[in-house]
């Protein structure tokens, strides 16, 4: 009799639900948690037809559910209808963050080609600065090679400067005219290589080239052991050719030349001619 008031109870609580879809939930709810067997599963949801039907009461009175089966069966459809919210809230939610997620994508994306396009215009800058100094470096060569030759045009002509200053005797004689070539009408020269030394003064002094030969050698080494020179911080070797004429015997008498190859060398030069 207990057993026939509960199914009568929920069956009646199944009319009161809206739609035939609830009153499944609600049967099989039941079913799952062990409240109800498959046989009354059956009964309520109408899907066992060789089940008979519960026979009315014969004293005719209407089976009502009790108040507390017909607040735990809402409270069970609450907790449905709460977990059903949950699920969709929980779907809601997950296709919110689908969206946020494609949309970071979309900016990191966006950030990543921005990225490299500004890689890219770095790498073109620098490319740009290495030719630019690549341009100005060949230009500073080529302009330090002009200061360069200049400088080195300037040092030269200060040397030359300076070698001509010091090729010019402070003090000088005139090589006494040998007796015998006035007599005899000789004349020639003779060139005379020697040092001089850093207070200027001449040693080493010895006859280079003379023609003819033997003749001015004595008077030229006499000469020239008088020359006085400018002091220098270094001694250097220079030649100097005394010439000899019949008209102009005490004036003119010689001119610097430059060296040229040392006395050997000049020496078989001469024996080669």
């Amino acid at each position: 009799m207990k057993n026939l008031l509960f199914f009568a109870s929920l069956f009646l609580l199944a009319n009161t639900l809206k739609g035939q879809t609830a009153n499944q939930e609600l049967f099989d709810l039941l079913l799952s948690n062990g409240t109800i067997t498959p046989q009354e599963h059956a009964i309520l949801t109408g899907t066992d037809e060789n089940i008979p039907e519960a026979s009315a009461p014969t004293n005719n009175v209407a089976i009502k559910p009790s108040a507390s089966d017909i607040q735990s069966n809402n409270n069970q459809s609450n907790e449905l209808t709460n977990q059903n919210n949950e699920l969709a809230n929980q779907n809601n939610e997950l296709i919110s963050r689908n969206i946020q997620l494609e949309n970071i994508n979309n900016e990191l994306s966006n950030d990543n080609e921005e990225l490299l396009e500004q890689v890219a215009e770095l790498q073109q800058a620098i490319s740009d600065l290495e030719a630019s100094t690549l341009s100005q470096q060949n230009e500073i060569n080529r302009l330090t090679s002009i200061i360069q030759e200049q400088e080195n045009q300037e040092l030269l002509a200060e040397q030359a400067r300076i070698e001509l200053e010091n090729a010019t005797p402070i003090f000088s004689v005139q090589p006494d005219f040998p007796r015998r070539a006035v007599v005899a009408g000789i004349t020639g020269y003779a060139i005379v290589e020697f040092v001089v030394t850093t207070d200027g003064s001449v040693i080493n002094a010895e006859i280079v080239e003379s023609d003819p030969g033997n003749v001015f050698d004595r008077s030229s080494l006499d000469a020239i052991a008088e020359f006085q020179f400018n002091p220098t911080s270094e001694p250097y070797t220079r030649q100097f050719v005394f010439r000899y004429g019949l008209e102009a015997t005490a004036s003119n008498t010689g001119t610097f030349r430059e060296r040229a190859g040392s006395i050997s060398d000049r020496a078989a030069d001469r024996r080669n001619e």
